[in-house]
């Protein structure tokens, strides 16, 4: 797109190597799955002797078009980097988090409540993505869950917190 550029390379149909930003192979395709607009230019003969691409190409579309879902979930739900991620519930437990994302996509427990943790009121997205950084394939999925199912919601603005006195 405007922004960013990737490349994938083809034999008989099959990609062999992919590439955009800092990922590559699989996760590379996926997320380009994931892209609403570009401009698309093609190469015949153009080959890499890098095969970073492991998956069938079926799977990793179905992987993306999830993605693509979860993301404009997201979207739709006025997420940014720059929002500010708040608890909406007090978790006592792993147990009783893993009860509350039961209607959620089934995804490792353990990256999804680290994250959680993170969630402090006041740090933006952005901020937490550099205390925990994961690839979009990877925190798109965990903040699908935490928000659908109630766990987290977004704002513009960090939560305030501190004691109302009265003016006199």
């Amino acid at each position: 797109d405007k922004a960013e550029t990737a490349k994938v390379y083809f034999v008989d149909g099959t990609p062999m190597h992919a590439e955009l930003k800092d990922v590559g192979g699989d996760d590379a395709v996926i997320e380009l799955i994931t892209w609403i607009t570009g401009e698309f230019r093609f190469w015949p003969d153009e080959t890499s002797p890098h095969k970073t691409v492991k998956r069938r190409l079926d799977a990793m579309l179905m992987e993306g078009v999830t993605l693509l879902d979860q993301s404009k979930y997201l979207e739709s739900a006025n997420l940014k980097m720059e929002s500010v991620l708040v608890k909406r519930q007090a978790v006592a437990s792993e147990q009783e988090f893993a009860g509350m994302l039961q209607k959620g996509a089934p995804i490792a427990m353990k990256p999804q409540f680290e994250f959680f943790e993170l969630i402090d009121g006041r740090s933006t997205l952005f901020d937490i993505l550099r205390k925990m950084p994961m690839k979009k394939a990877d925190y798109v999925p965990i903040l699908f869950n935490l928000i659908s199912c109630g766990l987290v919601q977004v704002t513009d603005q960090a939560s305030r917190s501190g004691n109302l006195r009265s003016m006199g």
